[in-house]
């Protein structure tokens, strides 16, 4: 909640196309072979920088701005 306070809402209106196109895009990067790392049976998580993250929780907090912001557009 404490860094939600400190994003600056305009800049995230502007980038909320490309941070959903790059969230559908670490997805995608799941399927190619050697960039995913296996856990019991399931590849859900890249290694970036020495960390793994999974895209799938990035892709749920990049669609929740992405269709906000689109649903604001099309109400005005």
């Amino acid at each position: 909640m404490l860094a939600g306070y400190f994003v600056n809402l305009k800049w995230l209106k502007q980038t909320s196309l490309v941070i959903y196109i790059g969230s559908v895009i670490m997805l995608m990067l799941l399927f190619v072979p050697g960039l995913s790392e296996e856990t019991l049976g399931a590849k859900r998580w890249i290694e970036v920088w020495g960390f793994t993250i999974q895209p799938s929780e990035l892709f749920k907090l990049a669609s929740i701005i992405f269709f906000s912001h689109l649903f604001v557009q099309k109400d005005k």
